[in-house]
């Protein structure tokens, strides 16, 4: 039994690096989709954050539509990395 909960430790360690591999990609080719530049480290640490709260958003939302729980489909776009007040 302990064997086991090591195993799922061990896999759940490994999956979350690639996770983050993955979304470190997503967000290169958003900013080169969409040609985006950032005055500094720190906006675009800022832009990042709002981005993959974005796509969490978005989905939440696809996941909802998938049940039959919403009429649209959400997708990205070159607003992604914008809250309101920017629009």
């Amino acid at each position: 039994m302990c064997q086991l909960g090591v195993l799922v430790l061990t896999t759940a360690v490994l999956v979350v690096p690639a996770l983050c591999v993955d979304l470190d990609a997503q967000w290169k080719e958003f900013k080169a989709t969409y040609n985006k530049t950032y005055k500094n480290d720190l906006e675009e640490l800022y832009r990042k954050s709002i981005w993959k709260a974005a796509l969490s958003y978005i989905d939440t939302h696809n996941a909802a539509y998938k049940r039959g729980e919403v009429s649209y489909y959400l997708g990205e776009n070159e607003f992604a990395d914008m809250v309101s007040q920017f629009l």
